[in-house]
Parts: C-alpha cells; sequence; structure tokens
C-alpha cells in the first residue's frame, strides 16, 4: 500500500527531528474560583532549521524534499507547526457547568521535507476528540478509506486540524456527574493528495466538511481521579456526499443493527477538556 501511495510512504520513512517547541499558557481560574474562568494555550515548534544549517554548509547545494540533505546520515524533517487552544467555563449556579473548547492548528513542511513525519501530524475521533467517531478515522476533509484499510487508519491523518466541544456538566448523586455534549471537527492536507481525493483545505469548501457527533456521559468524580463513560453517535458524517451528510433521518436508537454501526462507546480517564 505504501509503496502505491508516496505521500504516505513519505511521512513514514526514518528521519531525524531536530528542534525546539514553545508553549504559553494563560488561566484565570486560580482568580476566579467561584465565577466563570477561561483557558487560552498557544504552542509552536520549529524543527530543522539548525540541522539545515549545518548540512548546507557541509553539503553546499540546497535541500529539496527530493533531493534532502541528511544528518549522520539520516534525511531530517524541516516544518513549523503551530497549536491554539482555547477553553472557556459558564458556572450556572453552584454545581451545573457549561464548558466549551476550541482547537486551531497547522503544520507546514518546507525545505528538506514535502511532508510532516506521522507522529507529528493531527488526528481525531476518539476519547477527548470527536467522540461520536472513533479515533484516527475521521478525514482529511470529505476523503473515506478504501475497505482494504478500513481497520488501519493509516491514511487518515492531516496537516490542518479544527475542532470544537461543547459540553453542559451536572451533578447526579454524590461523586457521580452527568454530561450531555456536542462536538465537531476535521482535519485537512495542506497539499493536494491523488490517493486521498477531498483531502485538501479549501477556504471555499472546508465548512461544510466537518463532523458533528453528540452524546451523553458519566463521570465518577473523586477529585483525585475521574473515571468517564462517554456513549456518542454521529450527527453529520462529511465522506458521504454533499447534501446527504446529516444524518438526523438515520437515526434509530431503538435498531441493534444502527447501534452497531454508530454508538461509539468511550472510557477514559479524566475530563475531556
Amino acid at each position: 500500500y505504501l509503496d502505491e501511495n508516496p505521500t504516505i510512504k513519505r511521512s513514514f520513512e526514518e528521519q531525524l527531528i531536530i528542534g525546539s517547541g514553545y508553549t504559553i499558557t494563560f488561566s484565570n481560574q486560580a482568580i476566579n474560583k467561584n465565577h466563570n474562568y477561561f483557558m487560552v494555550s498557544q504552542g509552536l515548534e520549529l524543527a530543522g532549521n539548525l540541522a539545515n544549517f549545518l548540512s548546507s554548509g557541509i553539503q553546499g547545494n540546497r535541500p529539496s524534499p527530493e533531493n534532502q540533505h541528511e544528518l549522520f546520515g539520516v534525511p531530517y524533517s524541516q516544518y513549523v507547526r503551530l497549536r491554539n487552544e482555547m477553553r472557556y467555563f459558564l458556572n450556572i449556579g453552584r454545581h451545573d457547568q457549561v464548558g466549551i473548547r476550541t482547537i486551531a492548528a497547522t503544520a507546514i513542511p518546507y525545505g528538506n521535507s514535502a511532508t510532516i513525519p506521522y507522529v507529528k501530524q493531527f488526528f481525531v475521533g476518539g476519547t477527548n476528540s470527536v467522540r461520536a467517531f472513533r479515533a484516527r478515522t475521521l478525514g482529511p476533509g470529505t476523503y473515506s478509506p478504501p475497505d482494504s484499510l478500513s481497520n488501519l487508519y493509516v491514511d487518515q491523518s492531516g496537516d490542518i486540524k479544527l475542532e470544537a466541544s461543547l459540553e453542559y456538566r451536572f451533578p447526579i448523586y454524590g461523586y457521580l456527574k452527568g454530561a450531555i455534549f456536542v462536538d465537531a471537527g476535521n482535519i485537512w492536507l495542506v497539499n493536494e493528495d491523488e490517493q486521498r481525493p477531498g483531502g485538501k483545505f479549501d477556504f471555499k469548501t472546508f465548512a461544510k466538511e466537518f463532523a458533528f457527533g453528540s452524546g451523553l456521559g458519566l463521570r465518577i468524580d473523586f477529585s483525585f481521579v475521574v473515571i468517564r463513560l462517554d456513549l456518542a453517535f454521529p450527527l453529520r458524517k462529511p465522506y458521504l456526499p454533499d447534501g446527504e451528510r446529516w444524518v438526523f433521518d438515520d437515526i434509530q436508537l431503538g435498531n441493534s443493527s444502527w447501534r452497531k454501526n454508530n454508538m461509539v462507546f468511550n472510557l477514559a480517564i479524566g475530563y475531556p477538556f
């Protein structure tokens, strides 16, 4: 499969990652302990610039993805990676709370790289993402993998990630708490990939390519540890044809076949955000 998909194969190839990461986080929770509060986190990661400086001085010619420079006999990655996250919590009364989270992230290869290393790419789905879809089973864009790859997930990664979650949290009894949530998000590619049609980010169409999911959750909250159980199902599937992506009419909670194909159970430690 990788031999037939050079872009994905390149992201898996052996490569040296040398760089620095910076994260700035601000929260006013300590100031507003009994009121609404928010948190903003901004991250920047740069890789390959020092390696490029050293290798260019030795090897002379300008590197390119087709003619990569090497360090210690291994090609090195060169990219910039940005990640921004914002969380806002609205306290309702003494115990109820509404939480909102948004994530915007991108990774752009340049110089010595044509793709982002697989371990540095973005994914959606899973316990802390769009919970109505299993981990790494969404995107990029409207792309849907062939049946032969339905259990591998090697091609459902991207260079751009946009995600949002809205969650209403409320007490049930003692340590037991509940939640109702809606998640939305997707990933996209910076460059066109013929093997993953519909995956490239386009300002004109990206808003139509979000996945939506909703569900209910239980939390056993002991303060020092939280055991979380979420049950979710999709509301919008971006890989369906345009005009058929909202699937409200297909929801059949009483149908065992529908539940098997659509309901996703998530078990996790800690809150999703």
